[in-house]
């Protein structure tokens, strides 16, 4: 039985996966898996790895067969886990040499049920960094376990003080698994979500400030890249799931100000949906003005509005019941979208 399972979810990455799992295996801690399960990958990126690590015996991989998300590939992972602890490792990006030993260390020692570690920026173009710190209220030099109390943490996870990135993580396994944490079927904020469940969850989470993971930063990420109409589905899927599970006001208006970024990226809102200048408008202004209820509303209701194609109706279904029933909660939202006339 391996020590640390590192679950690699693929899709179209063929240029930087074989990067990635060398840093994997090149690792100070050989007792590991890597569990590549592929997402509907078109670029040859599978058969790629094949050839080149499938004598491996610590590479494991698999084939969702379509395209489903990052989350339901990361579940596949855990599934299929064996490994005593699980890092989440993106296929384009790379770790240090001694990260899975050293935080692999700092949980047996500390009987941690996470370790947390801190990350940077791989710039792909000029190869620079930039330094992706926790934030300045919890910098850390010496490991220290994260405060017990679910409303500081909550706190801490609202105002961005605990960086809740998935990638600068370890997790323990049987944890996981004992509290049921799964990846939302969502394809915006999934790592947030789950990370969010985890901290809820935790008895012991360790700070640790050494550096190790590499996050590459390209115009194909994804608060960098386009995001056409196509989909607006995708983002009121995603919010109507995260106002289901999330119940702090604070942590629900940092993941609706995620979405109104999300959204205020896509060309749609320049070009595609000039036509409805006025609903754009109050989209954009909406992150800054709107508690967390009716900014939530004005996103579900509207953007359900703007679809004029409705292949997925179910989703659509779903985030417009979330937004018309905030809707019904909230007089000064009512009035605003009669004003409008939207």
């Amino acid at each position: 039985m391996p020590i640390v399972s590192v679950i690699v979810p693929l899709y179209n990455n063929k240029r930087f996966v074989g990067e990635c799992i060398t840093s994997i295996l090149n690792q100070t801690l050989q007792d590991i898996e890597v569990i590549l399960v592929d997402d509907g990958s078109t670029d040859g990126g599978l058969a790629y790895c094949q050839q080149r690590f499938g004598r491996n015996s610590r590479v494991r991989m698999y084939s969702l067969g379509e395209n489903q998300g990052p989350g339901p590939a990361r579940n596949r992972g855990l599934d299929l886990a064996t490994g005593k602890y699980v890092v989440f490792v993106d296929s384009d990006d790379r770790i240090k040499p001694d990260m899975l030993e050293t935080l692999y260390h700092f949980a047996e020692t500390n009987n941690a049920d996470i370790v947390h570690s801190r990350g940077r920026w791989l710039l792909s173009e000029d190869g620079g960094y930039e330094e992706a710190y926790i934030d300045d209220s919890i910098v850390i030099e010496q490991p220290q376990m994260l405060t017990e109390s679910q409303e500081q943490r909550m706190s801490l996870l609202a105002s961005r003080a605990f960086y809740a990135a998935l990638w600068t993580k370890l997790f323990s396994l049987h944890f996981l698994r004992t509290h049921h944490i799964r990846f939302e079927a969502i394809t915006n904020d999934e790592d947030w979500l789950f990370v969010y469940q985890c901290l809820k969850y935790a008895e012991r989470v360790l700070l640790i400030p050494q550096i190790y993971y590499e996050y590459r930063v390209t115009n194909h990420s994804i608060l960098r890249g386009d995001h056409p109409k196509a989909k607006i589905a995708d983002y009121m899927h995603t919010l109507a799931v995260l106002l289901s599970k999330v119940g702090e006001k604070d942590v629900r208006t940092m993941f609706i100000a995620d979405i109104l970024k999300l959204l205020q990226n896509g060309s749609w809102a320049k070009t595609d949906m000039s036509k409805d200048a006025d609903i754009v408008q109050m989209l954009e202004s909406g992150g800054a003005s709107l508690s967390a209820q009716d900014a939530s509303a004005v996103i579900c209701v509207l953007l359900c509005k703007l679809i004029e194609q409705r292949q997925d109706v179910e989703r659509l279904c779903q985030a417009e019941a979330v937004g018309k029933q905030l809707l019904l909660e909230n007089e000064n939202m009512k009035a605003a979208i009669s004003v409008r006339k939207v």
